[in-house]
């Protein structure tokens, strides 16, 4: 199950399903807008060999799988991630705002609801738009 990151947990790349060291050591600091305090330290920065190991993992699930579902069957999907991202949104929304310096006030509301209506609308235009087998 996925766990939404915390910014000291910040130094590692989610690939696969699972949190993985890059190869790269480069790093950056993340720091809050609002007021320069470091949010996370030690962010990885990918690098040309992490990027390749990034789309090797994303085409072998594109070709996997999901390439053989229905329309029907990804707005299934689709509709489990809103499900999924229901759980996690709030801290995930709270670390984004934490680095980007969008107010906090706007996460329950606004933020929440502009990913779960993105989401909702993929889902449901995968069934309109979509060709079945």
């Amino acid at each position: 199950m996925f766990t939404p990151p915390t910014p000291k947990s910040l130094d590692k790349f989610y690939l696969n399903g699972e949190y993985v060291v890059p190869i790269s050591t480069k790093t950056f600091t993340v720091l809050n807008p609002k007021d320069d305090s470091v949010v996370a330290d030690q962010v990885p920065i990918a690098e040309a060999t992490d990027v390749d190991i990034a789309v090797a993992y994303a085409e072998k699930a594109f070709r996997g799988e999901w390439s053989t579902f229905t329309a029907m069957q990804r707005s299934v999907c689709m509709y489990k991630l809103v499900d999924l991202l229901e759980d996690n949104l709030l801290d995930i929304l709270t670390l984004d705002s934490l680095t980007t310096g969008n107010p906090v006030s706007l996460i329950p509301t606004r933020e929440k609801n502009y990913i779960k209506n993105c989401l909702l609308y993929y889902g449901q235009s995968s069934i309109k738009i979509g060709n079945e087998r």
